[in-house]
Parts: structure tokens; C-alpha cells; sequence
């Protein structure tokens, strides 16, 4: 009797996650989402996307484009919906813009719930007496057969919507990284060096390729706030004291010259030429740091992509980064000689000093649980990149996994191992390798306390029109070091279930500390200054849209 329930309760809950999808998908292609007209809008919530601008003409009639409501869903759960206008004939008004990022804003929904609903059954199924027996397992691979069917689902119908869009959102967003590329190279290149305002960026700090990249990118980002040509002083870097132009390109064609500076104070805006300091010692600190979006791109970046910040920060490491030739030919050759092709999911496994002192110790199997969920998924022959700074690693994977090709480089894992050798050119050339491989995975997984995870994810994001699901972390949420506080919202109501966790109504806003992959997530409530746990389904990202400069010269 109990197994019958067990099995009625799967499948209610697949049937009604089912039906919820292609309600929403339906509602808003045919004109919006019902809305609960007795109720007004709640105008004292702050809005899930915020788009603020100067009213335009088109702005001013109805339908409201969208509005915020609370509606109440029984058992005192209060959700928030949004009210969209008709249906548009073309995208180009404000409205059609507000249209796709609710659709967005639903489908991120979506997707977490059925994503923090499986992590919440397998963490506690391997909590329940009985572990391992038969009967789990296999309710445990009834419920994830499910969640694979319901997430293909989902993406099925995001490739629809985008087909009877026209491509908009590629369209969109090979446009954006044009736009970026092309006003980086207006900053890069001011027609007249010696006037130009310029900000000094050291590389000095001590510590490894990927903190020392988030470094030199959060020069750039505060660079392009400011409307100053970064200027790089590389010379004696640990990893080869000619610099950074030993094996990238130079960050400017015509001003490469390094000027005397003063140090980056309140009166910034007076000097010509400002050095910045690394950012634990940057004071004041500007609006630009991460996890910072500017507005003027936001506004359609929003519409199609699930993380915006890190689609900005990659298109701006990913300048930084260009090989130059020499390096562009070993990471050619080697991937050819290696064998390198898709489908593949790239794994990064951090051990040596890290271990114990920055994150925990991870074998092997936590690993490939994902790499091997991802090909449940989407099938294909088996195939990882690992890279890993545990040259014993191969061995063991191939061990324990004869299915899958593992792609590796033993060479690049022994001399990262090594203290003596990890900071020199042949060691900057293997982990130039390794990040920028697996940048080009299909998937992702690793570890998000590394800066090397959190730099290849950063660099997916170019090659993609939305890369930001496409990874699985076994610790932290995505951060940058150096950031401004993370928030996150509630779209849904809770009232708290235990000690310890918090209470919360729509349009609370949150800190974010982490998520225990169990359906709850740790964070503190801004307007209590209370710390617990979350439900993380009930949960979406507050993105940080600030005014940058909107560079109008730049067409």
C-alpha cells in the first residue's frame, strides 16, 4: 500500500510539472498569464527585473506591459504572476522586450524547480533507513527518469519558442557581443594616447592564473565604468617576466605606453591616469564591480540569458585572453593531438594544496554522478576532459569508468602539482590549456571554490546564447572575489516549517551563502538581518543592473 502512494505521488508530481510547463508556455504565446484582477499591483514589492529607465512614448498606453501581484494559491502560498501585454507581431518595443523576459524569467522558474525537486529527493532518499536496497533504487531512478524527461522537456520547448522568435535570441546575442567587442576596442584604441584617461592595472598580486585573472577583470570592468583605457604593468609575473604579452595579446593596439599614476582615491575623477590596487584594498570602492550589469545592455540581455553578469565578465576575460599566435597554435595542436571532440563534458578536479585549507576533498565518484547524469540526458559516446592537478587521477577514473574516453594531459597535472614548477611559462601554457578547454566543453563539472572552474565557466559564456545552466558545481554558487553583497529574491511566499529556517514573503531579498543541494539554500534576510536556511525553489538571482557608460560613439 505504501509503495502504491509512493508511486501515485511520483506521478502526480510529474503530471502536474508537466502541465504547469505547457500552461506557460501556452499562456504566453497567446497573450499572457491569467491575471487576479480584484487584486492591485504591489507596488511596494521591488520589481524581479530591475529595468529602470525614462518613460517613452510607447510606455505611456495601456496594457501595462507587467505588473507585480500577489496571488494567493491556497494555503496561505502567495505567488507572484506577471501581466504581459497581447501579443506583438514584431520584437522591437519595450513591451515585446517585457514579454520575453518574463518567458525568460518563468523558464529559469521552471527549470530550478525541477532541478531543486530532484536534488531534494535524492538527498533524502540517502538519508532514508533502507539505503541502497532494491525498492530505492529504484523509486530513485523512477524519480530521475522523470526529472531527465521533464528538464528535455523544457528545453524542447525553449528551442521551439525560439524557432517561432525567429532566432531572436541568438540573433541578439551574437549583436550584444559585437556591441561589447566593438566598444572595447573604441576604449582600448583612443585616437589620441597621450590625453587619454587611463586606468594602471598591477600584476602583482600573489596568487594563481585564475585569481590573478579576476584581478585583471575586475581592472577592465571598473576600466569601462569609468571610461578609461586599461593599461596593464605585467613585467616580472610569476608565471614569465616578460608579461602578459609573452603568450596573450596586448589589451590595446596604440596605447601600450605606462605612465606615471596616483593611487585610486575619492578624487579619481580629477587625475588622468589612476593606478588601482587589488580589490581588498580598493577604497572607494565604484558601482562597477561585480556582480555589476550595465543597464543599457541589460535590457535585452535579461530576455535571454539566465546569469547576465557572467555573459559580461566572460566577454571581457575573454578579450583579455586572446592568445597570441604562438599559444593559439599549442592550444590547436594539442587539442587535435589529444583528440578533443563533442560531445564531452569537461571536469576539473582541484586537489594539492587546496584541499583542507579552501574546499573539501572530493573523489572521483562525486564527480561523474553528474558527468554521467549529463549523458543520460543527452546521450553520445562518453567522453571527459579532465583536468586536474592530481596526475594519479587518470588512472584511477579509467579504473573505475572503462565506458567513457578520459582526455588528459599527465604532463600539465604533475608539473601543477609541483610547488617548484607550477609557476613557470610551461606550467602558464598548460593551465592557459586546460581553462580554455574546458571553456569549449558541452558541460561543466567542478567546483566553484576553484577560480579555475569559475574562469571556465566565465569563458563558456561567449561561445553560447546562454550558457549559464550548463554546469554543475559540487560546492559554492557562482561568486567573484571582491563582489558586492549577492542577493537573491522570493517569488513565492513561506512560512517557516522548522527551527532554523526562514519565513519570507514575495519580493523579500536575501543574502546568499550557499546551496546544500537538498532542496534548501543558506543566506540571510536583508530586511531582518536574520541568517537560515531557504527553500531554494521559491528562490531567483537579483541581478545588479547599474548605469555604465553607453558609449554612443561606438555604433
Amino acid at each position: 500500500m505504501a509503495r502504491c502512494r509512493t508511486r501515485q505521488l511520483k506521478y502526480l508530481v510529474a503530471v502536474a510539472l508537466c502541465v504547469f510547463l505547457f500552461f506557460v508556455f501556452v499562456q504566453l504565446l497567446s497573450g499572457g498569464l491569467p491575471e487576479d484582477e480584484h487584486r492591485p499591483p504591489m507596488a511596494h514589492h521591488p520589481p524581479p527585473l530591475p529595468m529602470k529607465h525614462a518613460p517613452r512614448p510607447e510606455d505611456q498606453h495601456p496594457p501595462t506591459v507587467r505588473q507585480d501581484v500577489a496571488r494567493d494559491a491556497g494555503n496561505g502560498l502567495v505567488l507572484e504572476k506577471h501581466r504581459v501585454p497581447a501579443q506583438s507581431t514584431h520584437l522591437q518595443s519595450s513591451h515585446d522586450l517585457e514579454v520575453l523576459r518574463a518567458l525568460k524569467t518563468h523558464q529559469l522558474r521552471l527549470d530550478k524547480g525541477i532541478t531543486e525537486l530532484w536534488w531534494y529527493i535524492r538527498a533524502n532518499a540517502k538519508l532514508a533507513k533502507g539505503e541502497g536496497t532494491a525498492a530505492n533504487k529504484r523509486i530513485t531512478s523512477s524519480v530521475f527518469e522523470q526529472h531527465v524527461m521533464l528538464q528535455s522537456h523544457g528545453e524542447q520547448l525553449e528551442a521551439l519558442v525560439e524557432r517561432l522568435l525567429g532566432g531572436w535570441k541568438e540573433k541578439t546575442a551574437k549583436e550584444l557581443s559585437g556591441l561589447v567587442e566593438r566598444r572595447i576596442r573604441h576604449l582600448q584604441n583612443p585616437p589620441d594616447c597621450g590625453r587619454a584617461r587611463k586606468l594602471v592595472c598591477d600584476l602583482t598580486k600573489t596568487c594563481g592564473f585564475g585569481c590573478q585573472v579576476h584581478h585583471l577583470a575586475m581592472c577592465f570592468a571598473v576600466a569601462y565604468g569609468t571610461e578609461r583605457t586599461l593599461v596593464l604593468r605585467t613585467e616580472g609575473w610569476r608565471y614569465a617576466s616578460g608579461g602578459w604579452e609573452t603568450v596573450f595579446m596586448p589589451v590595446s593596439d596604440t596605447c601600450r605606453d605606462s605612465p606615471e599614476s596616483v593611487a585610486w582615491g575619492a578624487d579619481h575623477s580629477q587625475h588622468q591616469v589612476v593606478s588601482l590596487p587589488i580589490v581588498e584594498s580598493l577604497h572607494p570602492r565604484p558601482p562597477y564591480l561585480p556582480m555589476a550589469v550595465p543597464r543599457d545592455l541589460a535590457e535585452k540581455l535579461i530576455a535571454f540569458h539566465g546569469y547576465p553578469f557572467v555573459w559580461f565578465m566572460g566577454h571581457l576575460i575573454q578579450y583579455l585572453m586572446r592568445p597570441n599566435t604562438q599559444l593559439q597554435t599549442y592550444l590547436e595542436t594539442k587539442r587535435k593531438e589529444m583528440g578533443f571532440q563533442k560531445p564531452i563534458v569537461g571536469v576539473h578536479v582541484r586537489r594539492s594544496d587546496k584541499v583542507g585549507v579552501e574546499a573539501a576533498y572530493h573523489g572521483i565518484e562525486e564527480y561523474m554522478v553528474h558527468v554521467e547524469e549529463w549523458f543520460v540526458k543527452h546521450g553520445g559516446q562518453k567522453r571527459v576532459f579532465l583536468a586536474t592537478d592530481e596526475p594519479d587521477l587518470l588512472a584511477e577514473a579509467k579504473k573505475k569508468y572503462p565506458q567513457y574516453q578520459f582526455l588528459t594531459d599527465v604532463g600539465i597535472s604533475s608539473k601543477a602539482q609541483n610547488q617548484n614548477t607550477r609557476y613557470d611559462l610551461e606550467s602558464l601554457y598548460g593551465v592557459t590549456f586546460d581553462v580554455s578547454t574546458l571553456s569549449m566543453s558541452d558541460y561543466l563539472v567542478c567546483c566553484f571554490s576553484s577560480q579555475i572552474c569559475r574562469l571556465a565557466y566565465e569563458l563558456m559564456q561567449p561561445l553560447h546564447t546562454d550558457a549559464s545552466r550548463l554546469f554543475y558545481s559540487l560546492d559554492d554558487v557562482y561568486y567573484y572575489g571582491g563582489q558586492q553583497e549577492h542577493r537573491v529574491r522570493a517569488f513565492a511566499s513561506h512560512a517557516s516549517t522548522y527551527s532554523g529556517e526562514l519565513s519570507m514573503n514575495v519580493g523579500d531579498q536575501l543574502g546568499i551563502a550557499g546551496n546544500e543541494k537538498d532542496g534548501r539554500s543558506v543566506g540571510t534576510h536583508i530586511q531582518s538581518s536574520q541568517r537560515g536556511d531557504l527553500p531554494s525553489y521559491k528562490l531567483e538571482e537579483e541581478f545588479l543592473v547599474t548605469d555604465f557608460p553607453t558609449y554612443l560613439e561606438v555604433q
